[in-house]
Protein backbone atom coordinates (compact mmCIF):
# COMPACT_ATOMS: atom_id res chain seq x y z
CA UNK A 1 0.00 0.00 0.00
CA UNK A 2 1.10 3.40 -1.18
CA UNK A 3 0.91 6.64 0.88
CA UNK A 4 0.82 9.65 -1.55
CA UNK A 5 3.81 11.80 0.04
CA UNK A 6 5.91 8.64 -0.48
CA UNK A 7 4.46 8.36 -3.99
CA UNK A 8 4.55 12.12 -4.64
CA UNK A 9 7.99 11.91 -3.75
CA UNK A 10 9.26 9.03 -5.78
CA UNK A 11 7.60 10.81 -9.15
CA UNK A 12 9.41 14.14 -8.16
CA UNK A 13 12.71 12.50 -7.69
CA UNK A 14 12.35 10.22 -10.96
CA UNK A 15 11.26 12.90 -12.99
CA UNK A 16 14.70 14.95 -11.19
CA UNK A 17 16.87 11.85 -12.47
CA UNK A 18 15.30 11.79 -15.73
CA UNK A 19 15.93 15.67 -16.03
CA UNK A 20 19.23 16.14 -14.89
CA UNK A 21 20.91 15.02 -17.88
CA UNK A 22 19.25 17.96 -20.24
CA UNK A 23 20.07 20.26 -17.15
CA UNK A 24 23.47 20.27 -17.58
CA UNK A 25 23.45 19.18 -21.55
CA UNK A 26 20.60 21.46 -22.57
CA UNK A 27 21.23 24.54 -19.88
CA UNK A 28 17.95 24.31 -18.32
CA UNK A 29 17.41 25.19 -14.80
CA UNK A 30 16.20 22.45 -12.69
CA UNK A 31 14.85 23.06 -8.92
CA UNK A 32 13.12 20.78 -6.82
CA UNK A 33 11.95 21.99 -3.36
CA UNK A 34 9.20 20.80 -0.79
CA UNK A 35 7.55 18.74 -3.68
CA UNK A 36 7.62 22.13 -6.05
CA UNK A 37 9.46 20.86 -9.36
CA UNK A 38 10.32 23.98 -11.32
CA UNK A 39 11.79 23.31 -14.90
CA UNK A 40 12.92 26.92 -17.13
CA UNK A 41 14.13 26.22 -20.53
CA UNK A 42 15.51 28.78 -22.18
CA UNK A 43 13.50 30.42 -25.22
CA UNK A 44 10.36 29.69 -23.52
CA UNK A 45 8.83 32.26 -21.74
CA UNK A 46 7.30 30.19 -19.16
CA UNK A 47 8.13 27.87 -16.52
CA UNK A 48 7.11 24.55 -16.39
CA UNK A 49 5.56 23.52 -12.75
CA UNK A 50 5.05 20.17 -11.44
CA UNK A 51 3.67 20.05 -7.83
CA UNK A 52 2.10 17.78 -4.92
CA UNK A 53 -1.67 19.03 -4.22
CA UNK A 54 -1.96 17.37 -0.81
CA UNK A 55 -5.26 18.21 -0.66
CA UNK A 56 -6.56 16.63 -3.36
CA UNK A 57 -3.80 13.98 -3.43
CA UNK A 58 -2.89 15.03 -7.01
CA UNK A 59 0.22 16.27 -8.96
CA UNK A 60 -0.33 18.99 -10.51
CA UNK A 61 1.36 19.99 -14.52
CA UNK A 62 1.34 23.60 -15.40
CA UNK A 63 2.37 23.99 -18.96
CA UNK A 64 3.52 26.79 -20.84
CA UNK A 65 1.70 25.06 -23.80
CA UNK A 66 -0.87 23.35 -23.12
CA UNK A 67 -1.85 24.91 -19.42
CA UNK A 68 -2.86 22.66 -16.31
CA UNK A 69 -3.18 18.78 -15.67
CA UNK A 70 -4.09 16.80 -13.19
CA UNK A 71 -2.89 13.32 -12.57
CA UNK A 72 -4.13 10.94 -9.85
CA UNK A 73 -2.02 7.74 -8.75
CA UNK A 74 -3.18 4.34 -10.09
CA UNK A 75 -2.07 1.59 -7.70
CA UNK A 76 -3.48 -0.98 -10.47
CA UNK A 77 -0.99 0.44 -12.76
CA UNK A 78 1.69 2.00 -10.21
CA UNK A 79 1.35 4.93 -11.93
CA UNK A 80 0.49 8.43 -12.16
CA UNK A 81 -2.83 8.80 -14.77
CA UNK A 82 -4.19 12.30 -16.28
CA UNK A 83 -7.95 13.03 -14.38
CA UNK A 84 -9.39 13.50 -18.01
CA UNK A 85 -7.66 11.53 -20.83
CA UNK A 86 -6.14 8.71 -18.78
CA UNK A 87 -2.53 9.58 -19.74
CA UNK A 88 0.21 8.83 -17.66
CA UNK A 89 2.38 11.67 -16.80
CA UNK A 90 5.10 10.74 -18.45
CA UNK A 91 4.26 10.40 -21.49
CA UNK A 92 2.26 13.66 -21.28
CA UNK A 93 5.23 15.26 -20.38
CA UNK A 94 8.15 14.04 -22.89
CA UNK A 95 5.01 15.17 -25.36
CA UNK A 96 5.60 18.55 -23.63
CA UNK A 97 9.45 18.72 -23.76
CA UNK A 98 10.29 16.89 -26.63
CA UNK A 99 10.16 19.90 -28.97
CA UNK A 100 13.29 21.17 -27.04
CA UNK A 101 14.90 18.27 -26.65
CA UNK A 102 17.28 16.76 -29.71
CA UNK A 103 16.20 13.65 -30.91
CA UNK A 104 19.36 12.05 -30.28
CA UNK A 105 18.70 12.86 -26.73
CA UNK A 106 15.47 11.18 -26.72
CA UNK A 107 16.22 7.96 -25.09
CA UNK A 108 17.55 9.12 -22.45
CA UNK A 109 14.23 9.90 -21.21
CA UNK A 110 13.00 6.13 -21.06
Amino acid sequence: MYTFLESAQALLNELFFRLHDFEEILHWDINEREGVMEVRIPGVPSVYLIHRHDALQQIWLSSPLSGGWHFSFDGQRNGWYDTRRDQPLFSMLFLELKPYIPKSLWGKWE
